[in-house]
């Protein structure tokens, strides 16, 4: 790859009605536009063969598609016009050109699960060799006193200032 490349990827989508030999005019034909535009391809990256799968929802009245991805590097200029020439083919039903960057793919790291298991405390099950526990009768809960929330008693001199404020607001 040069300095003045680009890695990205293409995500095709063709019509399931289409026959493997003109599936493979379509993709020839895409992929001499890219390198008509000084685009190389990764081979060892891109999927070879495109596969039918089915569609979280329809597109163009299709349950199913076929699907291809492409990694390829070319000059950023390029894309534009590349896009240009994909609008324009029939059996492409959509397609979308990211910017592939390796550096920032890393492999998903294993998980430790003995360190976690570590933090979680048994829950406490009864066996069935021990015996039920005791509960205490409803009469040992009466006994133990209650708090006692102290009441504010409100003044005199309190309610008249209340009153003289309501009949403040009501006459305004």
């Amino acid at each position: 790859m040069s300095e003045d490349t680009k890695q990205y990827q293409i995500v095709m989508v063709f019509p399931p009605i289409l026959e493997p030999k003109q599936l493979e005019q379509i993709i020839g034909k895409i992929k001499q536009i890219i390198t008509g535009y000084q685009g190389s391809f990764s081979e060892e990256k891109t999927a070879s063969e495109p596969q039918l799968k089915k569609l979280s929802y329809p597109i163009n009245k299709y349950k199913e598609a076929f699907y291809l991805t492409l990694n390829f590097s070319l000059p950023p200029q390029a894309i534009e016009e590349i896009n240009k020439q994909l609008n324009l083919e029939n059996d492409l039903i959509r397609y979308v050109i990211t910017a592939y960057d390796e550096t920032k793919i890393q492999p998903e790291q294993a998980t430790d699960y003995s360190k976690m298991v570590e933090k979680i405390e048994p829950l406490s099950i009864p066996r069935k060799d021990e015996p039920e526990p005791i509960l205490k009768p409803k009469d040992d809960l009466e006994a133990i006193p209650k708090k006692k929330t102290p009441v504010r008693k409100s003044t005199k001199a309190e309610l008249e200032d209340l009153d003289k404020k309501l009949e403040e607001i009501l006459n305004n």
